[in-house]
């Protein structure tokens, strides 16, 4: 047999284009597993940090408001360790917004006119419905009695001064 019929040979495997494929199919999954390296800065390039955001605006909290529920403020205790963080109004759709927090959670609770709202209110008094908002951080765990505990004790006092 000549050298030319050892090389075409059915019988001999060939090893060669398997090994190179594997070579390019590794070195292909390593390169894009090598973590992206940011370009250097010019040295003329200045990056400043993000201003702060600035802080949320709130409504103040008005005389009438106030004298409907009593005169309650920031700290003041409602019901099962909730307490006042904020109150504001009334706003311009003559609603009025409490924050009420306990610990890390929170939620809003809004006071409207009777009626003003399609919605069924879960608290009422003679003139006023009484709402509330999904509790914060997203996710944060409220059971209905603290919703309603809560709704109570202020629905308690704006009937006490309606």
């Amino acid at each position: 047999m000549t050298a030319l019929a050892t090389r075409s040979s059915p019988t001999r495997p060939r090893v060669w284009p398997p090994l190179v494929l594997a070579l390019l199919v590794l070195g292909s999954w390593v390169w894009l597993r090598l973590p992206a390296r940011a370009p250097e800065p010019e040295p003329h390039e200045v990056h400043e940090p993000a201003p702060a955001p600035a802080p949320p605006e709130f409504s103040p909290y008005e005389a009438e408001a106030r004298a409907l529920l009593g005169g309650l403020d920031h700290a003041d205790p409602l019901a099962l360790g909730w307490v006042v963080e904020r109150v504001e109004g009334p706003l311009d759709d003559g609603r009025i917004k409490l924050t009420v927090r306990q610990d890390e959670r929170q939620f809003a609770v809004w006071i409207a006119t009777r009626g003003a709202s399609e919605r069924p209110a879960p608290t009422q008094t003679e003139r006023w419905e009484f709402f509330y908002d999904r509790p914060q951080p997203l996710g944060a765990k409220v059971e209905l009695d603290e919703f309603t505990a809560v709704l109570e004790a202020i629905a308690a006092r704006v009937r006490a001064h309606e």
